[in-house]
C-alpha cells in the first residue's frame, strides 16, 4: 500500500465512487455535491485534491478562493473546506498530506489560509491536526453556519457549529520543513537529515517506540527542523515521542544510504541520513503520569505523541522486537547514556 497512494484533481468518475464509499459507512455525501465540486474545479473557483489508493479515492480536500464566511471573504482569505478521509485509511498521514498540498496551493496566491473546524468529538482528529500545523482561532468565538453565535445564545451541537481558524503561510513554518517541502514535490524519494536517540535505563534496557500506523518498533527519531542543530532535534524528538528528557548526551555516529530508505503508509518515500545520539532517559517533573517515574523500574509508559506513537516501552536485548531501520547492533546495545 505504501507506494500506491497518489494525490490528484477530482475527475469525472469520482462523484459516483465517492458517494458509494461514504454511503458504505453511513455518511450522506451525495453525488450531486461532488458534481458541483467538479464544475467549480473546472471553472477555477475551487481547488481539489483526491487521495487515490489502487485506483480508488479514499479521501479529499478542497479550497475555495472566495469563502462564504464573511470574515474570510472580507479579508480575501482562501478557505480549506471539506477535508475527509475514509475511516479505514485514517492515521496514515493522508489527512496531513492533503492539508499540506492545500496550503501549498494557497501559498501561491495568499499569505494566509483559513478554515472552520467542527466542535463536536467527531472532529477531534481534525482539531489536533490543525493545532499541530499552527492554526489559531480568530478570537470571535463559535460560528453556526456563517454567523457568530452570540454570548448566552443556545446553538445546536452539530456539524454546522464550528470554530474559525487560520494560519500564516509566510515566515518560519509552524509545521515541519519536511511536510511543507513534501507538499511541493509529492511522494518522490527525498533525502532527509534526521536524528535518533539510543536511550538505556539503569538496567540496560533500550527505550523504544511503536508507530501507530504501521505497528513497527523503532528508536525515538525524526527529521531535523529548520534552524535546529542535530542535538537540539534529538532532545526535542525524545521529549515529543516518549515524554522523557535525557542527560549525559553523547554522539554515537551517523548512518544512512539505501538501507535507510522507508515508505510511509501515505506513499511518501524517504532516505534518512541519521545522526545518532545516546542519552540516559529521566522523567519530566510536572508531566502527570510521568512525574516520579524511574527509568530503572518502568516497564511501559503511554506514548507522549499519541497521534503518531501508540506505545513506548523499555526492552531487554533478549526481548526487543526488530527495529524498523537496520542500525548497527554495536551502536545500539553498547551505548549507555
Amino acid at each position: 500500500m505504501n507506494a500506491d497512494i497518489t494525490y490528484r484533481p477530482l475527475n469525472a468518475r469520482d462523484p459516483v465512487r465517492l458517494e458509494a464509499a461514504f454511503a458504505a459507512i453511513g455518511w450522506s455525501k451525495p453525488r450531486a455535491q461532488f458534481e458541483r465540486y467538479l464544475e467549480a474545479q473546472e471553472a477555477g473557483s475551487r481547488w481539489i485534491r483526491v487521495a487515490d489508493l489502487d485506483g480508488a479515492p479514499v479521501g479529499y480536500v478542497t479550497v475555495v478562493w472566495q469563502s462564504t464566511d464573511p470574515v474570510f471573504r472580507e479579508d480575501g482569505t482562501p478557505e480549506i473546506v471539506d477535508l475527509n478521509v475514509l475511516p479505514p485509511y485514517r492515521r496514515l498521514g493522508i489527512g496531513t498530506a492533503l492539508v499540506a498540498r492545500a496550503e501549498a496551493a494557497v501559498a501561491d496566491v495568499s499569505d494566509r489560509v483559513g478554515l472552520r473546524v467542527g466542535l463536536h468529538p467527531g472532529y477531534g482528529g481534525a482539531q489536533r491536526l490543525y493545532a499541530r500545523r499552527g492554526y489559531i482561532p480568530d478570537g470571535r468565538g463559535a460560528v453556526y453556519g456563517d454567523a457568530v453565535v452570540p454570548e448566552g445564545v443556545t446553538a445546536r451541537f452539530d456539524d454546522d457549529l464550528t470554530l474559525r481558524l487560520s494560519r500564516s503561510l509566510t515566515g518560519p513554518p509552524a509545521e515541519s520543513y519536511l511536510r511543507d517541502l513534501r507538499a511541493r514535490v509529492g511522494s518522490r524519494l527525498l533525502m532527509v537529515p534526521s536524528v535518533a536517540v539510543v536511550a538505556h535505563d539503569a538496567r540496560g534496557r533500550l527505550l523504544m517506540v511503536r508507530d501507530r500506523a504501521t505497528g513497527d518498533w523503532g528508536l525515538p527519531a525524526g527529521a531535523i527542523e529548520l534552524g535546529e542543530s542535530p542535538i537540539e532535534a534529538a532532545r526535542r524528538e525524545l521529549r515529543e515521542e516518549t515524554g522523557f528528557d535525557g542527560s549525559g548526551w553523547r554522539l554515537l555516529g551517523a548512518v544512512g544510504g539505501t538501507d535507510f530508505r522507508h515508505a510511509y503508509p501515505n506513499g511518501d518515500r524517504v532516505e534518512y541520513q541519521i545522526t545518532v545520539f545516546s542519552a540516559a532517559p529521566h522523567s519530566v517533573p510536572g508531566d502527570g503520569v510521568r512525574t516520579g517515574i524511574a527509568p530503572s523500574t518502568v516497564d511501559a509508559v503511554p506514548a507522549f505523541d499519541a497521534d503518531e506513537i501508540d506505545r513506548v516501552r523499555f526492552f531487554h536485548r533478549r526481548d526487543a522486537p526488530p527495529l524498523r531501520l537496520p542500525y548497527p547492533e554495536g551502536m545500539i546495545w553498547s551505548a549507555r547514556g
